[in-house]
């Protein structure tokens, strides 16, 4: 089955049980420089393939820009 999510402000679909880890690899994003947030709280990337992303959560994933 396939959970609804919001991603960067996006409607999206994960299947069930899916962490912070298989959705970066599903969506082909390096976890090296990324800043991820779910439901407003930013989650330590030593935890992404722990952390599971519940039914409904909002994420947002950031890179950091650089710039001068």
């Amino acid at each position: 089955m396939r959970m609804q999510i919001t991603f960067n402000g996006e409607p999206a679909t994960v299947p069930d049980g899916s962490t912070i880890a298989d959705l970066l690899e599903q969506l082909e994003l390096s976890g090296k420089g990324l800043a991820v947030a779910v439901d407003g709280s930013v989650a330590v990337p030593s935890q992404w393939a722990t952390t599971t992303i519940p039914e409904g959560a909002e994420l947002e994933v950031l890179r950091p820009m650089q710039g001068g």
